[in-house]
């Protein structure tokens, strides 16, 4: 089965939570690049982000590696990375498998 999926960027959702609250796209736009920023901000000082019914964000600290760059054979050590990961929470997991809103997740 192939799944019919569509693209979506921040602004698309920007517009989107407009409509739906009916604040302006500049106020939603400046919430959101706010919500973002205070997440990145957070995961650079090493805390844990959990937000309920959506996930927890967290990093992830990858152990230096040693590759041979293709182009010229040069061997180098990658150090140490940090990369952002984001687990799914039970609910919100639950409502994408069984296309529940979050109001019927909370009255199960």
């Amino acid at each position: 089965m192939k799944l019919n999926k569509t693209k979506k960027i921040k602004s698309d959702i920007v517009k989107e939570i407009s409509e739906k609250t009916g604040i302006f796209q500049q106020d939603v736009k400046l919430i959101v690049n706010a919500f973002i920023e205070s997440i990145r901000n957070n995961l650079l000082a090493n805390h844990k982000i959990e937000i309920r019914n959506l996930g927890t964000f967290h990093t992830r600290v990858h152990r230096p590696k040693k590759i041979v760059d293709v182009n010229t054979g040069e061997k180098r050590v990658i150090g140490f990375r940090k990369k952002p990961k984001l687990k799914f929470g039970y609910d919100f997991s639950k409502m994408i498998e069984d296309n529940y809103t979050l109001d019927e997740i909370e009255d199960l």
